[in-house]
């Protein structure tokens, strides 16, 4: 099984890596180099004798030619193009009746027929050059695929047997006493020796500056977080500590590298020895990380703790526990070292296996209990929605833990070692994986809110929270990024298969006889994005600055500024599509099939959106105004491309469709003017005198401030009810907003006024007979 953290490592530099192979060999494609080395290359694939590492080598050759012979069509289509396009300019040949050329423009189609065959020439070799390349790349990637899968699912000989124990102890011996044996052969070595002395000083030097990176600077860091400690309560002091903490990684990393080249100067390893130095690096960083992260979690006091806000009293014991996966990780790197260099034999290779499977699905298993400890403590609190999502996530790691604990040794038992290996060891890195980036997380946020935070003393509540919660998100959204290959690549997928899709997403696929690469897309989010600013900029510049000056009302201004928006948006939209070089047209037909399935699927959203333009155009209505749509009466808030706010008077928002404000029946009642009519029905008793009741009010409607002399207020009588004389006050209001409240005071003065002068205002009274009294009390007396 190849080591997955040196494939991580590899993940990591492969964008960097592949960047600089495209830019080496897309300069020329030499098609003679490209034969030769293909030739060879299908002879291997034919075989398919060569190892893993000798076909990943063929594949990174030929992905180097591959995007050498991108270029180079892109360079050959380019020539083709432009000489098609002379010849278009010359039109078509014409033929036997038509008029005959001149002898100047056959002599220049001739001459560009023949340049346009030159130049298809290469881009054919080239075009076909690509496809074998293909071919290749996928015939490797086939047989690796399935080297790895039957290493999976191959059955080997159970761990558990006996007669396996002793060859495996003897194999362990016999390396340690050959890596000693190689180190006695470098100083038995004249030659060796000699360019040790030589290389003494140096090496010394390395040596004092690696152990100094490792003891004394750690020592120090240390030291610094134990005098910062006093003050961690404050928030900045608690991320400067956590800040501070990244030095006990970096020191001692730095300092093993140091460390590792001056024994690599020493020249005192052979193979096993340089082979588990190359291990060494990975080793230490196992039991660095395991170390850095118990200190910061789960130590009391710990900074990571306080910054990320975790209660230390739900995860008690997850020292000790992240500490002994450090020791797995460790172990699992350094047997990985041992049998790349004696290449073990399937019985010893399951026997040193078995034990780190073990180890690490119980690791797994303690992981799963904390999981379960601080899920139950989630339910037991009042949980907030981060809570309830933090459940969720717990309990899904729970349940992964607790199967791969439980399934992992049971397969390396029945012998599919390999298996329960990838199994437990991808788990664990997931698991660290994601705990490195959550507190690389929380490292940049920390900087983001330490940056936003006025006060070094204390936070203010209203920077506390959502200060740089664009950034944030940005952050996670890149973080998710990088975790995404990462985790691909912890859970069997080769460095090739991320490179490959970086190449698809950099160099693009074909859309509509156009190639849309990434660059491509980035530009186009970038052109829309500038469009789309500047449109909303002059949106505001109209809205503040140029139409309030102007004698526009402010309906039609709101027209104005929305339908610029909408024009903005469009031509940013064609700029930006314009500047992938799409070409629509070829789109056409596509374009055509699809309006059969909007014009049938969508034909309520385009109807809603053509009379939002109409609303914008004509203006039946405008913001603000009183409008009543069959049972819905209010003001109007907002007119969008789909659809209408309406706030009724109870404080609601109604959304009507904009079609239904261009069909259907629509009252407007200040549409041309805000005057409006008032109508306050009265009735009075019988005995009253009408024209007295008449003359009171219509004395009481004429002196009311929001009632207009023209058209002058009247009182009509409107006739006689069953138990009153029915009057009602008629006049024009200034502002028919007001319309409730001028019908309130009209009330209230017609009650005072009418108990001033007598008039009674009647209420239905009636009488009510019974028939046969005397009959009915009699039955009820007997």
């Amino acid at each position: 099984m190849r080591s997955i953290t040196r494939a991580l490592l590899c993940a990591v530099f492969t964008g960097f890596l592949s960047a600089s192979a495209i830019a080496q060999g897309t300069s020329i494609f030499n098609v003679d180099a490209f034969r030769t080395a293909a030739t060879q290359i299908e002879t291997a694939v034919e075989e398919a004798r060569d190892s893993n590492e000798t076909l990943e080598g063929y594949r990174s050759d030929l992905t180097a030619f591959r995007s050498a012979s991108l270029s180079a069509q892109e360079t050959y289509a380019d020539r083709v193009a432009s000489v098609r396009a002379q010849l278009d300019i010359l039109g078509e040949e014409p033929t036997e009746a038509g008029v005959p050329e001149t002898a100047e423009v056959k002599a220049l189609r001739a001459d560009l027929t023949g340049r346009l065959s030159e130049a298809q020439a290469p881009l054919i070799v080239t075009q076909e050059a690509f496809q074998r390349i293909e071919n290749l790349i996928a015939e490797i990637d086939q047989i690796i695929r399935t080297r790895q899968s039957e290493a999976l699912t191959s059955l080997g000989p159970s761990p558990l047997s006996p007669s396996l124990w002793p060859p495996a102890a003897s194999a362990v011996g016999a390396y340690f006493s050959q890596l000693g044996g190689e180190v006695k052969n470098a100083f038995n070595s004249p030659i060796r020796t000699k360019r040790l002395a030589e290389n003494a000083p140096i090496i010394l030097l390395l040596l004092i500056i690696g152990g100094a990176l490792v003891f004394p600077a750690r020592n120090w860091v240390s030291r610094q977080m134990q005098i910062s400690t006093d003050g961690i309560d404050q928030p900045r002091n608690a991320f400067s500590l956590f800040l501070m903490s990244t030095g006990l990684v970096i020191c001692p990393m730095l300092g093993i590298y140091v460390i590792t080249h001056a024994i690599e100067l020493a020249n005192i390893f052979a193979v096993r020895g340089n082979v588990l130095l190359g291990y060494i690096p990975q080793i230490a960083l196992s039991l660095i990380v395991a170390l850095w992260v118990a200190r910061n979690l789960f130590a009391q006091g710990g900074p990571g703790a306080r910054v990320l806000g975790v209660d230390q009293s739900k995860i008690i014991g997850g020292r000790r526990t992240c500490i002994g996966l450090g020791l797995v990780f460790a172990l699992f790197y350094f047997s990985q070292a041992m049998n790349n260099s004696e290449k073990f034999s399937l019985e010893v290779s399951a026997v040193l296996t078995f034990p780190i499977i073990v180890l690490g699905a119980y690791g797994l298993y303690l992981i799963a209990r904390k999981f379960r400890v601080y899920r139950q403590a989630l339910h037991s609190d009042a949980m907030s929605a981060g809570d309830a999502l933090s459940a969720r996530i717990f309990r899904f790691a729970n349940s992964l833990c607790l199967l791969v604990a439980l399934v992992a040794p049971l397969v390396a038992l029945i012998g599919y070692v390999n298996l329960g290996l990838l199994l437990v060891m991808s788990t664990l890195l997931s698991i660290t994986l994601f705990t490195v980036l959550f507190l690389t997380y929380a490292l940049f946020v920390g900087v983001i809110d330490w940056l936003a935070q006025p006060d070094s003393n204390e936070s203010s509540p209203s920077t506390d929270v959502r200060a740089g919660g664009l950034y944030k998100s940005a952050l996670g959204i890149v973080l998710v990024g990088v975790a995404m290959p990462l985790l691909a690549i912890v859970w069997g997928a080769r460095v090739s298969d991320i490179s490959d899709f970086w190449f698809a997403i950099k160099e693009g696929i074909d859309v509509g006889g156009t190639r849309l690469s990434f660059s491509d897309v980035l530009s186009f989010v970038i052109i829309f994005s500038i469009g789309y600013t500047v449109t909303r900029l002059l949106q505001a510049a109209l809205r503040t600055a140029v139409l309030p000056n102007t004698g526009i009302d402010e309906a039609a201004q709101n027209s104005l500024v929305t339908g610029l928006g909408y024009i903005g948006i469009f031509l940013s939209a064609l700029f930006a599509i314009t500047s992938t070089g799409l070409d629509l047209s070829n789109l056409a037909i596509v374009a055509g099939a699809l309006s059969v399935g909007i014009g049938f699927g969508l034909q309520a959203i385009v109807s809603n959106f053509v009379s939002g333009i109409i609303l914008l155009i004509e203006r039946p209505i405008k913001l603000g105004d009183w409008v009543e749509v069959g049972a819905v009466s209010g003001y109007v808030r907002k007119i969008a491309v789909r659809s209408t706010s309406i706030e009724t008077f109870d404080k609601a928002v109604v959304i009507v469709p904009n079609a239904d404000l261009i069909a259907g029946t629509v009252t407007n009642r200040t549409l041309t003017s805000t005057r409006g009519r008032v109508r306050v029905p009265i009735g009075v008793s019988y005995d009253c005198d009408p024209e007295a009741v008449r003359k009171v009010l219509l004395e009481l409607i004429a002196d009311h401030p929001l009632v207009l002399k023209h058209p002058a207020p009247s009182v009509f009588f409107m006739g006689f009810g069953a138990d009153s004389l029915n009057f009602e006050m008629r006049g024009i209001l200034r502002d028919v907003n007001s319309k409730l409240t001028v019908t309130s005071d009209m009330n209230f003065a017609i009650a005072a006024r009418f108990a001033k002068e007598g008039f009674e205002i009647p209420f239905a009274q009636r009488d009510v007979r019974i028939k046969n009294l005397s009959e009915l009390t009699r039955k009820n007396t007997d």
